[in-house]
């Protein structure tokens, strides 16, 4: 099931409930995607109970303009990614062109990310996960990164 663009994240969990999906896709350029409370992290929060048959679950994150710190944010997005009951995740952020010569803070937290690394914490702190995507699409200016872990 593909969902997007998700404007508000409270009506996921009714909707992916009575689906009964086994693969989900949310796409958002929500501003507040990475709130505790309105956001997305507390629909995977209780994305687990809700669709028990859940299997494998993308994220594709346009950041427009982001106030969150990014490494607080980032969090928030993958701990409870830990301990969801899936084998395939998958997260692709999307960022926008800055006029900032130096970029953007989102810029400079992406840059001294090691993507690689963070797709291998993720998929050695779950029990369930057999594959994770990080990765992020930018401007043609700032370049593209996807790291893959896959358990063997």
């Amino acid at each position: 099931m593909r969902l997007g663009p998700i404007v508000e994240f409270g009506p996921i969990i009714p909707i992916v409930s009575a689906a009964k999906v086994s693969s989900l896709a949310l796409w958002t350029a929500n501003n507040h995607v990475f709130d505790d409370e309105f956001g997305l992290p507390s629909v995977l929060l209780v994305l687990g109970k809700a669709s028990p048959g859940l299997q494998e679950l993308s994220l594709a994150i346009h950041i427009v303009d982001c106030e969150e710190d990014m490494h607080i944010a980032f969090e928030r997005i993958l701990c409870p990614i830990i301990s969801l009951p899936i084998r395939a995740f998958a997260m692709i952020l999307y960022l926008d062109k800055t006029d900032d010569v130096h970029g953007s803070p989102v810029d400079r937290f992406l840059a001294g990310l090691d993507f690689t690394q963070r797709a291998q914490d993720v998929l050695s702190a779950s029990t369930s996960l057999q594959k994770v995507e990080i990765g992020m699409h930018a401007h043609p200016t700032r370049g593209n990164v996807t790291a893959r872990a896959v358990r063997d």
